[in-house]
């Protein structure tokens, strides 16, 4: 199984509009997709010291790559982009992806 979580970090004056538009636009988007489950949204807890804004994350699991370079190459790119498009340099975002392996 494969782990694809994406981190935005919003300025302090974005912050709570960024949250607002990732419960209200991005998740549901996101899950529309029936190949992806677990979809959560996590507030990262331990920020720099300048203060200068939060991070967030949004994660779900796929059960191959294909599917999600399918997804991101179809709609998931754009969409993730639109962030970027609406909060111009109060926000940036990257995405990392992850094979999740047995504890033994």
């Amino acid at each position: 199984m494969l782990v694809f979580y994406t981190t935005f970090h919003f300025s302090n004056q974005t912050y709570e509009n960024g949250l607002n538009y990732l419960r209200t636009t991005v998740l549901p988007a996101i899950g529309q997709h029936t190949e992806f489950h677990t979809l959560r949204l996590q507030r990262i807890l331990h920020e720099a010291e300048e203060g200068n804004g939060g991070s967030l994350s949004i994660q779900f699991c796929v059960s191959d790559e294909e599917t999600l370079c399918h997804w991101l190459q179809t709609t998931g790119a754009d969409l993730l982009q639109t962030v970027t498009e609406k909060y111009g340099i109060e926000a940036a975002y990257f995405s990392t992806l992850l094979e999740e392996l047995e504890l033994k």
